[in-house]
């Protein structure tokens, strides 16, 4: 079977020349040497500038579109899935725009009525240009704070006559951000999981589990040298001489892989006891890399490459890896549909421990009662359903990758202590009661619970301050 589906609209800012308030400002005035007049100037006049000097309004109508086509089928045995599709958008500002590509899979089969298998597979990949704001300028900061000032006169020199190149915007028009700034985000996303499930006998089945998540991303920030930007606006001097433009770049490369194994065990026990007992274990590897370089004066314009800055340097360049692994067992009894108890206990083994730390075990109990299935109980009729419960359970949270162990850093050509370490250290842990009542009343038309919760954390994971020695 085949779909298609296509979205089409539109972004703006509405009513945004009366949305800004009016800026003013003094001017001096004519035929007075000393005098002063207070002007105002307008959003409108702003954007009648801009138009007469690029072409242009301060915003726009943005174009968003997407386009998702998928096939999928199969027979009884194997079943498939494939789709994929096409994101642009434009935002309100003109540079404020998003491209991106997506593909998904999915493959399930069943060979035989005792073998579930079933794969997943995904990739993404966009990029995504952000404008000069949130304080690095841009059309909204400059006529926010856009004054007269920044209209009459050349830069500093107050006049009557409005022949500042900033066009009464605070900094410069919104092309001068445009123009001479290049930022923009890369995101390329692969995900992929494979299961495989077996029930060999009609008590025990088990089943493998394999996930994959990587992301790689892209940030950069480029104003490469534009010596006319550079010389008219101040607030871009930094794109000409004598800096003559600046770019950065940093990288961030995530990757988790997991895999998790389960098997249960079913039966009755008598006629009105049943059984699960179920055991497993898993493996979460997480790598992370970091990547940090920039690039300062460019011998010509048009260069957008770091390697031709005459002064480069490297920033960030870091590896991270926090592996865990794990087992667990759980013991389950149901009593007539009525009464359940679980205990478990689960043992972690985590990269980050210090040296002298084994790993760390968290257990697990609870139980509940459904006291509306007692027939010899006095419960009022619109009292439906009527459960008290109860859960103990501990849990743990992993140090950083580098906590336990002593760390250098490097100045001036020698190494100096950075974090002193711990090789006993371990995970924070958390434990907690929980004791509560669930009630059905009138059919379920009202419901009804109480829940009380007592919780505890112990070694906690801090970074101080070590003292002078």
């Amino acid at each position: 079977m085949w779909s298609f589906t296509g979205r089409m609209g539109s972004s703006w800012l509405p009513d945004f020349l009366t949305r800004f308030p009016d800026n003013y400002g003094t001017v001096p005035r004519a035929g007075s040497a000393t005098a002063l007049d207070t002007v105002r100037v307008s959003t409108r006049q702003l954007n009648d500038s801009l138009n007469s000097r690029f072409g242009n309004d301060i915003f726009t109508n943005g174009q968003l579109q997407d386009m998702q086509m998928s096939v999928s089928g199969g027979t009884s045995a194997i079943r498939y899935y494939v789709g994929g599709g096409y994101e642009e958008n434009r935002g309100a500002e003109r540079v404020n725009r998003l491209n991106r590509s997506n593909l998904r899979v999915n493959v399930s089969a069943n060979p035989s009525p005792k073998l579930d298998v079933t794969s997943s597979l995904g990739y993404t990949i966009g990029r995504t240009y952000v404008p000069a704001e949130s304080g690095a300028g841009g059309a909204v900061w400059g006529t926010l704070f856009a004054s007269p000032t920044f209209l009459y006169g050349g830069v500093s020199v107050p006049s009557r006559n409005p022949n500042n190149p900033q066009l009464g915007f605070r900094s410069g028009p919104p092309n001068a951000y445009y123009e001479p700034n290049d930022i923009f985000q890369d995101a390329d996303r692969f995900t992929g999981s494979f299961q495989f499930t077996n029930r060999p006998t009609s008590f025990f089945n088990h089943r493998f589990i394999l996930g994959v998540d990587r992301l790689a991303e892209n940030n950069e920030n480029r104003t490469p040298r534009n010596d006319i930007i550079g010389a008219t606006y101040a607030a871009f001097a930094g794109s000409g001489l004598p800096t003559a433009g600046t770019i950065s770049a940093s990288t961030r490369d995530v990757t988790y892989t997991t895999m998790d194994y389960l098997a249960n065990a079913e039966f009755g026990v008598t006629s009105s006891l049943r059984s699960v007992t179920s055991v497993g274990g898993h493996l979460y590897l997480r790598r992370s890399r970091f990547h940090g370089i920039s690039g300062i004066t460019f011998p010509a314009a048009g260069l957008t490459s770091i390697a031709s800055a005459t002064i480069r340097n490297v920033s960030d360049d870091e590896v991270f890896e926090n592996n865990t692994i794990g087992a667990f067992i759980q013991q389950q009894f149901a009593w007539n549909n009525r009464l359940f108890v679980t205990a478990a206990i689960r043992t972690d083994d985590n990269s980050a421990f210090g040296t002298n730390f084994d790993a760390v075990t968290y257990p697990k109990l609870s139980a509940s009662y459904v006291l509306s299935e007692e027939p010899g109980l006095p419960i009022p009729s619109f009292v439906n359903q009527l459960r008290v419960r109860t859960a103990y359970g501990a849990s743990g949270l992993q140090p950083g990758a580098f906590d336990a162990i002593r760390t250098y850093s490097a100045s001036g050509g020698f190494l100096t202590p950075s974090s002193a370490g711990n090789p006993n250290l371990g995970p924070e842990t958390s434990t907690a009661l929980e004791l509560g009542v669930d009630a059905g009343l009138w059919n379920d038309r009202v419901g009804v619970e109480f829940t009380y919760f007592n919780g505890k954390t112990r070694d906690a994971i801090l970074s101080r301050q070590a003292p002078a020695s």
